[in-house]
């Protein structure tokens, strides 16, 4: 029944977008009249609804056939941004060549953006958790659908209208787009429509135009968190990605003594001193902080998995350059990516969150080790949780033991009591629940 649902779902999908992009409102209009002449029309000698049907019909198919008229020799050029935000409309430029000796009017032009992303697939979807739902949840494949179609980009989003072009003339237009789901937009062309004379249809001339756009996760205003903690020392410093071995701080220049390395002889210096001097360094301490982002989401409703990755996404673009943050996170394996200090920018952390997808098939478990491993190292930690079960509660008072400091959000559902600190009984003004639903407005009160 799922699978049956969807499909149906899909098809019904398709002719809506159908009907929207190829029709006018004048279309859409007759298209109505059709079908409720259809149906009183069935009983000729009761009304003339028949007769209204037969000449609505015929109206619809001359302005098919009238449509289809001549071809459309057009370049077009657009210039996409490579980053947009969830929630902020963004904005590009069309440049388009009309290589015809006449000119053209009532050109719409539609972005033809890949909808697979958005839309179920056929397999089934994940089950809806809770016993307060609805009949229409209950139908699990109605409520996986309603859930992922409202992030379809619908019109009047990514199309621009040109009222004339000129002949062997170039015009350039605005297409406006706000995205509402983060993850990576992908264009693969640029439909071109034109109306029939009677304004009712639109003919469709396809130009492929591939690209895409990365739509990073939405940001919070954060309050002032000043973290404590205190240099730590990093084993090898911090390793650039064309460097080789152990990275130091250089100090200062000194006499060579049997024993150093041949590699750190400063060779300049000792073709101006006559006698072999070295280059001397000291091993390195930092700031060096964590971002633990949690996962392990599973049910219907992903307001609150994506309010925590808004929420990671405001941590990693508030981090100081001069710092390190390590993002720890658990996909189909358990990762760890730093930024700052010459290492990755803070654009690509944002890019990683914005595939961040939620782990409903592993355990809360696999997160510990990566944590814990490098906890020796860490100035301070920063847990961004869905909950605030035992796991959790394990976890951070571990990180209490190791003396790291911990600042943890716990992003709970709206209504619900905020829970106890727990490990961080001794530490309440550093840990946060937030409610779902209205985290900028609690994130402003801390």
């Amino acid at each position: 029944m799922n699978r049956f649902g969807l499909r149906i779902l899909r098809a019904a999908f398709s002719w809506k977008q159908w009907f929207l992009f190829r029709l006018t409102r004048a279309g859409q209009l007759v298209a109505a009249g059709i079908a409720v002449s259809a149906v009183f029309g069935l009983n000729t000698h009761a009304n003339l609804a028949h007769q209204i049907f037969c000449f609505l019909v015929l109206l619809a198919a001359f302005s098919v056939f009238a449509g289809r008229r001549g071809d459309i020799r057009l370049s077009l050029l657009r210039r996409l941004p490579r980053h947009a935000t969830v929630g902020q409309p963004f904005s590009y430029r069309l440049w388009i060549s009309n290589h015809r000796t006449k000119p053209l009017t009532d050109l719409v032009f539609r972005e033809v953006i890949d909808t697979e992303r958005f839309l179920p697939g056929d397999g089934t979807p994940p089950a809806s958790e809770g016993s307060r739902r609805s009949w229409r949840d209950r139908l699990s494949w109605l409520a996986y659908w309603r859930k992922r179609s409202r992030y379809l980009p619908l019109p009047p989003q990514g199309q621009a209208a040109v009222g004339q072009l000129g002949a062997n003339a170039r015009q350039d237009v605005t297409i406006t787009i706000e995205p509402r789901m983060r993850g990576r937009i992908d264009f693969t062309g640029i439909a071109v429509h034109r109306s029939d004379p009677l304004g009712l249809f639109r003919s469709e001339t396809r130009f492929d135009q591939a690209g895409s756009v990365v739509v990073l996760p939405k940001r919070y205003r954060l309050p002032q968190v000043v973290l404590p903690g205190r240099r730590h020392f990093q084993p090898g410093g911090v390793a650039l990605a064309s460097s080789v071995g152990d990275s130091e701080e250089f100090v200062s220049l000194r006499d060579y003594r049997p024993g150093d390395p041949l590699r750190r002889i400063h060779w300049k210096s000792w073709a101006k001193t006559g006698k072999p001097v070295v280059k001397e360094y000291q091993e390195e301490f930092f700031v060096r902080h964590a971002l633990v982002l949690d996962t392990f989401h599973s049910g219907p409703d992903d307001r609150i998995f994506e309010e925590a990755v808004s929420l990671a996404a405001s941590f990693v673009s508030a981090a100081q350059s001069e710092t390190l943050l390590d993002l720890m996170f658990v996909g189909p394996e358990a990762y760890c990516f730093t930024c700052g200090r010459g290492l990755t920018h803070t654009d690509k952390m944002l890019e990683i969150l914005s595939g961040v997808t939620a782990c409903s098939d592993r355990s809360f478990e696999d997160l510990l080790p990566l944590v814990l491993q490098r906890a020796m190292q860490l100035s301070a930690c920063i847990c961004v949780l869905l909950a605030w079960d035992e796991h959790r509660r394990r976890l951070v008072g571990m990180l209490r033991q190791l003396n790291v400091p911990v600042e943890v959000f716990v992003l709970t559902a709206d209504g619900k009591s905020d829970p106890e600190p727990g490990p961080m009984q001794d530490r309440p003004h550093r840990f946060h629940a937030l409610a779902s639903g209205r985290v900028q407005e609690e994130l402003d009160r801390l």
